[in-house]
């Protein structure tokens, strides 16, 4: 659901933007920037406690190897999407990270740390290659 509410937002916002329905990526979306290029974006959840992280969590379950390497969660990183998003599923608050800004990230963070980052649309030209 974070991806759908991230995509919603960017249109309210006036970007062109759409979900990604191939399970197999390795990013969650596609907005188009000022320029017309597709950045790709990766967007994470997360909740009340106010933390958030560049990793995804591990796949498991009844039927599911939480064995298996393609199980495992990934660390989010500029080689993998050019936009990170965290979006916050208790108010469907948003928190945008520019390409270049991704891999200077730390693994987890917390939400009061990055409120320049908070709903600041203008991260997303800033990714431009």
């Amino acid at each position: 659901g974070a991806e759908h509410l991230f995509v919603a937002k960017a249109m309210i916002a006036g970007f062109n933007c759409s979900v990604v329905d191939i399970a197999s990526s390795k990013y969650d979306a596609v907005i188009e920037d000022k320029n017309g290029d597709l950045l790709k974006v990766q967007v994470k959840s997360f909740g009340k406690s106010g933390t958030f992280s560049r990793k995804g969590r591990d796949r498991g379950g009844e039927g599911i190897d939480s064995s298996n390497p393609s199980n495992k969660g990934s660390l989010v990183t500029s080689e993998n999407c050019d936009i990170f998003v965290a979006v916050n599923k208790s108010n469907g608050e948003v928190f945008i990270f520019s390409k270049d800004e991704i891999d200077s990230l730390p693994i987890n963070m917390k939400r009061k740390n990055y409120l320049e980052n908070w709903e600041n649309w203008s991260k997303i030209n800033q990714s431009i290659k």
